[in-house]
C-alpha cells in the first residue's frame, strides 16, 4: 500500500508539473501575442516606409537609365556632326587647294 500511495503522490507530482509546464507554455504564448500586437502598427510603418523606398529607387533607377540612353544619343549626335564638319572641312580644303573659292 505504501508503494501505491507514493506511485499515487508521483503521478499527483507529475500531473502538477506538467499543468504547471503548460500553464506557463499558454503564458508565454500570450505574452507572445501581445508583443506582436504591440509591434504590428511599428512594423507596417517600417514595412510601408520601405516600400516607398523601394519605389523611390525604382524611379530613379528609370530615371538614370533615361538620363543615360539621352546622354548615348547625344554623345551619337555630336560624334555625327563632327563628322559632318570635318567632311565638310576636308572639301572646303580641298577645293583651296584647286584654287577655287
Amino acid at each position: 500500500r505504501s508503494l501505491q500511495d507514493e506511485h499515487r503522490s508521483l503521478e499527483d507530482e507529475h500531473r502538477s508539473l506538467r499543468e504547471r509546464e503548460e500553464a506557463e507554455e499558454a503564458r508565454r504564448a500570450d505574452e507572445d501575442a501581445r508583443e506582436r500586437d504591440r509591434r504590428e502598427p511599428q512594423l507596417a510603418r517600417e514595412r510601408e516606409e520601405r516600400e516607398g523606398l523601394q519605389a523611390r529607387l525604382e524611379a530613379l533607377e528609370l530615371e538614370i537609365a533615361a538620363r543615360d540612353e539621352a546622354a548615348r544619343r547625344q554623345a551619337e549626335a555630336a560624334a555625327a556632326l563632327a563628322a559632318v564638319i570635318d567632311e565638310r572641312d576636308d572639301r572646303i580644303r580641298a577645293l583651296e587647294g584647286r584654287g577655287v573659292s
